[in-house]
C-alpha cells in the first residue's frame, strides 16, 4: 500500500507522485514519473522550516533528466517555497 502519497502536475502537464519525509536533521523526498517512466529520490542530513531542499534537488533534477533523454539543453531551475512543504519548480 502507499502512506500519504502526493500528486502533481507540472507547468508542462507532467503528472507526478510521491513523498516528503523528515525526522530529527534528515529530510527525504521521492518522486514517481508514470509518463516518463523513471523515480527519483533524495536524501539530506540537514533540516529547516521550509524543507526546500529535496523539492529543490527534484527539480533540477527532473529537468536535467528530461534534457537529456530529449537530447536537449537543461534548463536552469530551482524550487521557489512560499510557505513550508508548498513551492513551485521555475525554470
Amino acid at each position: 500500500g502507499t502512506f500519504n502519497l502526493a500528486w502533481s502536475i507540472d507547468a508542462h502537464g507532467a503528472e507526478a507522485f510521491g513523498h516528503v519525509g523528515d525526522t530529527y536533521g534528515y529530510q527525504s523526498q521521492t518522486t514517481y514519473f508514470p509518463a516518463n517512466g523513471f523515480a527519483l529520490a533524495v536524501a539530506t542530513n540537514i533540516e529547516t522550516n521550509s524543507q526546500a531542499q529535496p523539492a529543490d534537488f527534484i527539480c533540477s533534477a527532473y529537468n536535467e533528466v528530461m534534457a537529456a533523454l530529449n537530447g536537449e539543453e537543461p534548463m536552469t531551475c530551482s524550487f521557489v517555497v512560499p510557505q513550508r512543504f508548498i513551492g513551485t519548480c521555475k525554470c
